[in-house]
């Protein structure tokens, strides 16, 4: 598996797979400190430090996880962030990407529509 790594202002974000944090004892949106040596990546865990930053961290997690549902295409991926989806009460993703609670939703549905589970 890949791992994307994306920059917003001031900060990158690396996209870890859910059971890998959940493994950790880690939460969506954690963030981390990185340090590197000669043979190893160390991730540590560190406090946010403003809660805007947690949801560009979450509205990126969101892009990639989308990105990755229509495989790669990112005009698929605009198109359906652009477009009311039922699942959202008809709002479209885009629009979910303010708070942290709607962005969970947006990632809640795209983790259902991967695996074809709409209920």
């Amino acid at each position: 598996m890949l791992t994307t790594i994306r920059r917003s202002k001031d900060d990158f974000y690396i996209t870890i797979p859910a059971k890998v944090l959940s493994d950790l004892g880690w939460t969506v949106g954690q963030e981390a400190q990185v340090s590197v040596d000669e043979r190893t990546i160390r991730l540590d865990q560190v406090s946010s430090r403003n809660p805007d930053s947690n949801i560009e961290g979450l509205a990126l997690i969101v892009h990639d996880e989308a990105l990755r549902l229509f495989e790669g295409d990112e005009a698929s991926k605009n198109r359906w962030m652009a477009t009311p989806a039922r699942g959202l009460g008809n709002r479209t993703p885009n629009e979910m990407l303010l708070a942290t609670n709607d962005i969970e939703t947006v990632r809640l549905l795209i983790g259902r529509l991967e695996h074809g589970s709409l209920t």
